[in-house]
């Protein structure tokens, strides 16, 4: 069944119709990846229902409306190769019999392959397509191949910043109720999409809510795909992306910029030993006005002679070392304890429990060494 030479109408609804032909008069295994002259088809395009009894051949053909093959049935192989979907393209709940090739396809904005029926023996090419912004292989649980998406074209200079060689815009990619382990990406490329609702057809086209759960699914299944792969990048900048979720959706949601900030949520461990010198620093010159009041009246570090009389170079070297005394301790001393006022009682506690937590978080940078 070839297309890719034929005129056709402004709008073409060709659905619920049986397409054969001798695909064997080419010669070979795709009979359209042989030079065509390239044609455009204008209109809205579509073959809902239809029934391709043998090969059927789309290549380099110019969709510049909606082209819908929702419900298609393909027997034997498909191919569109080289062509330019303009708009809109649906391939949900497509048959696939026999392996369909899409390599150097154009798909500028949105592309569906929900709920396909395929066997393990299908392939699915994508080599050099030019993806679309979001691509949606949703309702796919018993997805028997494995879909291949990293040898696709990602030099689309609207894209890619080419002096950095950072991919500026990547794919979002819709992997809801799918089986995420056939799929073959990277996450430089692709961002995971994670709406707050889907339309399902088996609620005849409503919304269907898509809960928290369900959506740490998703990151958890694709997050095991990166690490049984080996691509440690990927899985980074995926697994910060989840935990930026996580803390988004918990009572931790107004502080998501501390776990970014602190070690990039255990990504950058250390980052501790940069806030325990800038912690040190920034207490050292607060204390150097504090330091009487602390010592008198909250907690009794240096003998209370040595302050009767202080230099300014004194003063300063009584604070660190006041302050280091206070951020490395574990415990506090009931002698020493004075808490009369409340204010600088506050900001010693607060002294006290950011050197408890950065020395946790050191302890823990320095085992995983």
């Amino acid at each position: 069944m070839f297309l890719s030479a034929c005129r056709h109408p402004p709008i073409a609804y060709l659905g619920a119709c049986s397409f054969c032909g001798d695909s064997t008069a080419e010669g070979v295994a795709f009979p359209g990846t042989n030079s065509k002259s390239y044609k455009p088809w204008s209109g809205k395009t579509c073959f809902e229902d239809a029934n391709f009894g043998d090969t059927g051949s789309f290549t380099s053909i110019h969709f510049r409306d909606t082209a819908v093959f929702t419900d298609a049935s393909f027997s034997d192989w498909a191919n569109f190769t080289h062509d330019t979907f303009s708009k809109a393209v649906y391939f949900d709940d497509v048959s696939f019999a026999n392996s369909t090739n899409f390599e150097y396809a154009l798909f500028p904005k949105y592309a569906k392959f929900t709920n396909l029926q395929a066997t393990d023996s299908v392939s699915i090419y994508f080599n050099q397509a030019t993806l679309p912004d979001t691509i949606d292989f949703s309702q796919n649980p018993a997805l028997k191949c494995t879909i291949d998406l990293s040898t696709a074209n990602f030099d689309d200079l609207d894209r890619l910043d080419s002096a950095s060689g950072v991919y500026t815009r990547p794919h979002f990619i819709f992997l809801f109720n799918t089986d995420i382990s056939k799929f073959k990406l990277d996450y430089f490329h692709f961002r995971l999409l994670v709406p707050d609702s889907t339309l399902t057809p088996s609620l005849n086209g409503r919304h269907q809510r898509i809960s928290n759960d369900q959506k740490e699914v998703m990151y958890e299944a694709l997050l095991n795909n990166f690490n049984r792969n080996g691509q440690e990048e990927s899985y980074q900048r995926l697994d910060i992306e989840y935990q930026t979720f996580k803390w988004k959706n918990s009572w931790k949601r107004g502080f998501v910029w501390l776990g970014r900030l602190w070690w990039n949520f255990g990504y950058d461990k250390e980052y501790v030993i940069a806030w325990i010198i800038l912690s040190l620093l920034a207490f050292s010159v607060i204390n150097c006005f504090l330091l009487r009041v602390l010592n008198d009246s909250v907690y009794v570090v240096i003998d209370p002679k040595k302050m009767l009389h202080l230099s300014r170079r004194r003063k300063v070297w009584y604070s660190v070392q006041y302050t280091a005394n206070i951020f490395f301790r574990l415990t506090l001393d009931r002698d020493c304890m004075r808490f009369e006022k409340f204010f600088p009682t506050l900001y010693f506690i607060v002294i006290y429990i950011l050197g408890v937590l950065c020395l946790g978080y050191l302890a823990n940078f320095i085992l995983q060494k």
